[in-house]
């Protein structure tokens, strides 16, 4: 029987302004929209912070432009797992946002989004380094 995954610290990059960790607003989940979604991971990031009454989070999936039928197949295994994810956000009462973004370079859309959103936390999933 196969072992399942669990989200240790090093799994976890974590960027943000000095201080703002300890009561983040809006936090950014940057993930990796190739690989599965993972609802361990986001449960990590809510378990792990202190939100203060109006904390958003934005999950971003940034992936490679893709073909019209490989897209497709990639925003419906995000979307699948819209329901959880919205239930997770409920139970910890913080709003959610889910925004899925393509282009190239990767690191630069990833910055250009961080900039735009003015995230208190940025959350990188461990798959985003390999970009």
């Amino acid at each position: 029987m196969a072992s399942k995954a669990t989200i240790t610290d090093d799994d976890v990059i974590l960027e943000g302004p000095s201080g703002s960790n300890d009561n983040p607003t809006h936090i950014l989940v940057v993930i990796d929209g190739l690989k599965d979604v993972s609802i361990e991971f986001l449960e990590w990031v809510l378990k792990n912070f202190t939100f203060r009454g109006n904390c958003t989070i934005t999950l971003l999936s940034v992936m490679p432009w893709l073909n019209i039928p490989l897209s497709a197949k990639t925003w419906a295994g995000i979307w699948s797992m819209e329901h959880d994810i919205f239930d997770l956000c409920r139970k910890y009462g913080v709003g959610l946002e889910i925004k899925t973004e393509m282009g190239h370079p990767l690191r630069l859309l990833v910055v250009e989004k961080i900039s735009s959103l003015q995230p208190t936390l940025v959350v990188f999933d461990r798959y985003v380094n390999d970009y």
